[in-house]
């Protein structure tokens, strides 16, 4: 593969309406981009994104891999934050299809993203799940925010704030029972 990446890293694709660069030259660009992207929508990520360069262009090439060889499937690393459910479903909520639509509006002239080719749709379908598997949930504003609203709701349930109360477990505990309710 290494050999096969670093071919594709320089080859020339279309960056713009009227010019072309080896995909080695925009990928650190489009990196920086999808990173303020995401802090701007209060996720940080994490320690193996560095500068995100690598991560976006293994998960590119892997792409045009899949698109090329059907039968391959996009690689993606080990998800290294706590993936609770709260947290997937924030993230999905904030990070939505029509947001990384929009995201890459200002891209949609790069071959490698357009979105009338298939290279660009699968882009778009998988970005999300690039971005989840590396974001850092315990420093990002989103993550600490469903960190502390799940605290905050465990501590009121414990701490005499409202929790749910049986009525039939309450009158039986205080020995009603039976019919018209009859302390016995």
């Amino acid at each position: 593969m290494s050999n096969d990446f670093q071919i594709w890293l320089n080859q020339k694709v279309w960056v713009s309406g009227s010019e072309k660069a080896k995909r080695r030259a925009y990928i650190p660009a489009f990196a920086r981009y999808i990173t303020d992207f995401m802090k701007k929508h209060g996720y940080t990520m994490d320690r193996r994104w560095r500068k995100g360069e690598m991560a976006i262009a293994r998960w590119l090439y892997s792409i045009h891999v899949t698109y090329h060889f059907p039968h391959k499937k996009i690689t993606y690393p080990a998800i290294v934050h706590r993936d609770w459910i709260e947290d997937y479903d924030q993230f999905y909520h904030t990070i939505d299809f029509n947001e990384v639509s929009e995201c890459l509006t200002p891209w949609k002239l790069n071959e490698d993203l357009d979105t009338s080719t298939g290279v660009g749709s699968a882009t778009v379908n998988e970005l999300q799940q690039l971005l989840w598997t590396y974001i850092d949930l315990e420093t990002s504003k989103q993550g600490i925010r469903i960190a502390d609203y799940l605290d905050e709701s465990d501590s009121d349930s414990e701490s005499g704030g409202y929790r749910y109360v049986d009525r039939y477990i309450q009158d039986a505990s205080e020995g009603y029972h039976g019919g018209g309710w009859a302390k016995v």
